[in-house]
């Protein structure tokens, strides 16, 4: 190939071995055997075929434009290293997660990326399946990294932005959960083109969360507006609310960075004109009134049956069969309206009640239950989600336990 590339050394190495070109990451310079494997291809001759010697081709296409904004960002930076982990679509139609990691080496007037790629576990991977993005912990970590290189500057250079689509559950009410899925596909591309120089990331919540320059952020703004007026389909009415958190330069925690901006997001309606909000000095003194009213009508919300369960089927791909159920609590204050898990679990947590609340839960499941039985309606098993506090403040599986008999609730 005249690149200097020692390719029977790199065929040796017991794992998949990609050049990329130093000046242009997209741009495939070699194989190895163990690479094309991976995207079961025979050799480099099929795996360069089969994605026209491009790595973007390689890619699975939900991943593609978070995978090409990281390359770009390593190339304007010019970094010596670069990793991602992304899903690709192999020859045969098989879908895979794969982690890329590997260094610039300069010789010869060349610039390569001698890069290493192997599979990876999906449940270690914290990539959005159904988006391609980050999840929390791979933002927070990259965040971090980004923050800490900057450290020294006594100027705020970062924003966190949440974006939150108003009422997404009546579009899943309305059109059904694939078009929902629709939905949210098209706002992570949307993110994924208009804050290219940025890290995006979905949570489990259908939220996404943003870190960008604050230099870059009015540019990336307007791009995702004109973005989301011409993609998104006019039924939906899709309105989406933005908050923004400026990230101090003496550092927050991501998590902190991200519920503050989750709170700005969240200060705004859709009836008040308004879809972006700083979080500022009024919305701290709001989320400490609001924090002290969920820790103090805690008891009275159980009382009175405030908390609810509701319940999220789970299908078997198979058959797309009913097999279980996990119940999910909700708020429905009379003051505050319909709140998620999002506004009061942290706030429960941190006030040590958390067990209060779960114990509500573990009651009404089984309580609800033994009614849909009495009733003679078809059930399903059902699963619910603890704290770690709870093991903490007792013994939170006698009380379960004793929940189950008095309910007659079968163990199997």
């Amino acid at each position: 190939m005249g690149t200097g590339i020692d390719e029977e050394a790199l065929n040796k190495i017991p794992m998949g071995i990609l050049v990329l070109d130093g000046r242009n990451l997209d741009h495939i310079v070699f194989a190895s055997h163990m690479a094309a494997h991976i995207w079961e291809c025979e050799d480099e001759e099929e795996l360069m075929a089969f994605c026209e010697g491009h790595l973007q081709n390689a890619i699975y296409l939900p991943d593609m434009w978070r995978v090409s904004r990281e390359m770009k960002q390593a190339m304007k930076q010019e970094r010596n290293d670069f990793q991602s982990t992304f899903r690709i679509c192999t020859r045969t139609g098989i879908l895979r997660f794969v982690h890329l990691s590997g260094r610039r080496e300069e010789r010869e007037g060349s610039s390569l990326f001698y890069t290493c790629v192997t599979e990876h576990n999906e449940d270690e991977s914290e990539v959005d399946t159904l988006t391609g993005l980050f999840g929390p912990m791979q933002f927070a970590s990259r965040m971090n990294v980004l923050c800490r290189q900057d450290a020294t500057s006594e100027e705020e250079k970062y924003a966190v932005l949440a974006f939150n689509i108003e009422k997404f559950r009546l579009i899943n009410e309305r059109f059904g959960m694939q078009e929902g899925d629709l939905c949210l596909k098209i706002l992570a591309d949307i993110l994924s083109q208009a804050f290219i120089e940025g890290i995006v990331c979905r949570t489990p919540v259908d939220s996404f969360y943003v870190l960008i320059r604050i230099d870059q952020m009015d540019h990336a703004l307007n791009v995702f507006r004109n973005l989301l007026a011409e993609q998104m389909r006019k039924e939906w009415n899709c309105v989406v609310n933005i908050g923004g958190c400026l990230v101090p330069s003496e550092g927050w925690k991501s998590s902190v960075c991200m519920d503050h901006a989750m709170q700005a997001c969240r200060s705004l309606s859709r009836f008040n004109g308004k879809r972006f909000a700083w979080y500022d000095k009024e919305l701290a003194a709001d989320e400490l009134t609001f924090a002290r009213y969920i820790e103090g009508h805690l008891d009275e919300a159980i009382q009175k049956g405030w908390i609810k369960a509701y319940y999220q089927p789970v299908v078997r791909p198979v058959n797309m069969a009913l097999c279980s159920m996990e119940a999910l609590v909700r708020w429905d204050d009379p003051n505050y309206g319909f709140l998620t898990p999002g506004r009061f679990i942290r706030i429960l947590e941190e006030k040590k009640q958390i067990d209060k609340l779960d114990k509500a839960m573990v009651s009404l499941v089984c309580r609800e239950y033994e009614e849909r039985v009495h009733q003679g309606k078809p059930v399903v098993p059902v699963s619910f989600n603890l704290s770690r506090y709870d093991f903490l403040a007792g013994d939170i599986v006698s009380y379960i336990e004793s929940e189950v008999r008095a309910h007659h609730v079968p163990k199997d």
